[in-house]
């Protein structure tokens, strides 16, 4: 019973407030802190600070160069306008930079930060100094790193994945149960998925086409074979159809003939010359 005793009168003490040595007391527990809030990755630099990062952004020491580029790209959608400000002819390290912080800057979290970016960019490829105009239209659109040997592919056709062969004596061989249609012919796949067009064609005549549109424009390739027979590829790439009207304006027919094309796989004849 003593044991009893001393374990009830220990719980009384505790329960009024009492303290009692040894084991049985109980330790007050800490207070919880509230999870602090992430920092967002998007700060605000003013003028000067900007100013300054951009000025690192030629220093003679590369990790100079880095951490500033590391700051800027943090920065807020009015870091995009003072970043212009900064571009100048005589200065091509510092302005390869801005237009890299710029493309970073055209993926940020925040959404008018991101519509800033890809605002200025596409401005900047309409430069007087072609090296700026060039760099900005780089940042814009996927690498060409494609390979222009495969004139062919695959499609999906008669509800399977298909292999495609083009120019195969004057039409498009379909292997697997081998169909073959004639060289006007062709096979047009498509989607249209968040804002993103892609469409591919593979034509009779020995011609291969992909077309992308998206936000920062449109990305035209054809890959065919030369008189020789050596694979080729022609790119035109344009910040919209004006442009692309303008400045290419066999990518454009090409942008007109298959721009309504945005989900699926049809096989049709090739549109007129």
């Amino acid at each position: 019973m003593g044991y009893f005793r001393c374990t009830i009168n220990a719980l009384v003490a505790v329960a009024a407030g009492i303290g009692v040595p040894g084991p049985l007391a109980l330790a007050e527990e800490p207070a919880t802190e509230e999870p602090a809030a992430p920092a967002t990755s998007v700060v605000a630099l003013s003028r000067a600070e900007v100013a300054s990062l951009v000025t690192q952004l030629g220093d003679e020491k590369y990790a100079v160069r880095e951490a500033a580029s590391e700051q800027l790209v943090r920065g807020n959608a009015a870091v995009v306008g003072h970043l212009r400000n900064h571009l100048q002819p005589d200065q091509p390290e510092i302005n390869y930079r801005i237009i890299g912080v710029l493309a970073e800057l055209r993926d940020s979290e925040d959404d008018a930060t991101r519509s800033a970016a890809l605002s200025a960019l596409k401005q900047l490829t309409k430069s007087d100094d072609t090296t700026i105009a060039g760099r900005a239209r780089e940042s814009l659109f996927p690498p060409v790193v494609d390979e222009v040997d495969g004139l062919g592919g695959q499609a999906v056709i008669f509800g399977g994945l298909r292999n495609v062969e083009l120019g195969g004596g004057g039409g498009i061989t379909i292997t697997g149960g081998t169909v073959r249609i004639g060289g006007r012919s062709q096979i047009v796949q498509s989607s249209l998925e968040d804002g993103v067009q892609t469409v591919v064609v593979h034509q009779g005549i020995g011609r291969k086409i992909t077309m992308r549109i998206d936000e920062a424009g449109i990305d035209v390739r054809i890959y065919r074979r030369d008189e020789e027979g050596r694979p080729m590829r022609l790119v035109y790439q344009a910040i919209d159809e004006v442009d692309l009207q303008l400045n290419h304006p066999e990518g454009y027919k090409i942008y007109l003939d298959f721009k309504g094309y945005k989900g699926g796989t049809v096989m049709n004849g090739m549109p007129k010359d």
